[in-house]
């Protein structure tokens, strides 16, 4: 039991998908530095409680990640780390995030503690009821983007919101898909996969797939957006529609995990495609307020 495992155990790695608390600062255009400087501790603040989380699923689905090629290799499934100490570290991570949520705004401390709990019920009921438990699981991203918004006055977009959900469920539905393949293998790693079956992930995961772009599409050509970034903010489609086919090229690749975290950190055309994205679509919103 060293440092790495617990680090392993907090899944740091997880930590890039909370870089969406940003997303309301920056697509507000109204760069403030000292509302910058508290959204990296609110960044900080909400990552300790995932990793909570993510302990406390670790716990919850010790005997199934046994069972998995790459989670059986975790910190608790490995018995590196004892489950009392686990239990340990989760009361330690929630009271300091609740607590400093507290002290920096009642806001913000209300919607860590609805993470909190929606994920207890994901966890102990949820994640058993399929299609919903994908659904369920989305919601998490649009709390991130909540976290992000309201305890600093940034309006959310409607559209925001959509396209964060329609791309959270495809993840999900690609995360289920690994699983059914690790189940069709012999390997159960998850309650109700039997349930799922490959057929249909694949239309789910085409569907949604397609339900993304197009939202986005019809966001960057609604009137309203228009007015706000510039009326060729729709070339930006090009990056999303290449981001979405890249990352459903490594997921239906075999040898590639379907945790949307590693493979962002690991595949350099995609980081690439999401940086062109910000880069395009700062430009194109800089370029036509001035001009």
């Amino acid at each position: 039991m060293g440092f790495s495992d617990y680090v392993k155990l907090l899944r740091i790695h997880q930590w890039v998908k909370n870089l969406l608390i940003f997303a309301p600062f920056f697509f507000s255009f109204n760069y403030k530095t000292d509302i910058l400087l508290n959204l990296i501790i609110v960044f900080f603040i909400f990552s300790i409680t995932a990793s909570a989380i993510y302990v406390i699923n670790d716990i919850i689905d010790l005997e199934y990640d046994k069972n998995h090629p790459d989670k059986k290799n975790r910190p608790l499934p490995s018995n590196k780390i004892t489950i009392n100490n686990a239990v340990i570290l989760i009361f330690v991570l929630l009271s300091l995030s609740l607590s400093i949520s507290f002290l920096i705004n009642k806001s913000l401390f209300y919607l860590v503690l609805i993470y909190i709990i929606l994920n207890l019920i994901y966890s102990l009921f949820i994640k058993k009821i399929i299609i919903w438990d994908v659904t369920f699981l989305a919601s998490n991203y649009i709390i991130r983007l909540l976290i992000g918004s309201i305890p600093f006055n940034i309006e959310l977009s409607n559209w925001i919101i959509i396209n964060t959900f329609l791309l959270a469920i495809l993840i999900g539905f690609t995360k289920r898909r690994e699983d059914l393949i690790l189940f069709y293998k012999g390997k159960n790693t998850r309650k109700n996969i039997e349930n799922y079956s490959l057929e249909l992930i694949n239309i789910s995961i085409a569907i949604v797939g397609g339900l993304a772009i197009v939202a986005y599409l019809m966001y960057t050509t609604n009137l309203e957006i228009i007015k706000k970034h510039g009326e060729y903010l729709y070339l930006t489609f090009i990056f999303v529609l290449v981001g979405v086919i890249r990352y459903l090229q490594l997921v239906f690749n075999k040898e590639t995990s379907g945790d949307p975290a590693k493979i962002f950190l690991k595949d350099n055309f995609l980081k690439l495609t999401i940086l062109l994205w910000l880069i395009s679509f700062y430009a194109i919103h800089y370029l036509s307020n001035k001009f």
